[in-house]
């Protein structure tokens, strides 16, 4: 539950316009071992890649690092390494 409560904490953070405090939100959010990286905590971390692209965010390196490490941290969870590109993991790609 530690790394969904960071993503929400995260996605609040980008919509209040805090960039830096969304940063710091996800830090538990890696320490996720993969084997627990379930579907859901997939879709809040993906909600945190939608709001890392609005127009306030483009051109940033934070906002830039933080999506490429939300991209691994989903490519490399085990759910997603044990998909068939479909169902709920394919739409998160989408």
């Amino acid at each position: 539950m530690v790394g969904g409560a960071s993503a929400d904490m995260a996605a609040a953070r980008l919509l209040r316009g805090d960039l830096d405090g969304a940063h710091a939100a996800l830090e538990p959010l890696w320490e996720v071992p993969q084997a627990q990286r379930t579907t859901g905590l997939l879709v809040r971390t993906a909600r945190v890649r939608r709001a890392l692209t609005m127009q306030r965010y483009q051109g940033a390196a934070l906002a830039n690092e933080l999506g490429e490490r939300i991209e691994d941290f989903t490519r490399l969870s085990a759910g997603h390494q044990l998909g068939t590109g479909s169902g709920p993991l394919a739409a998160l790609e989408a």
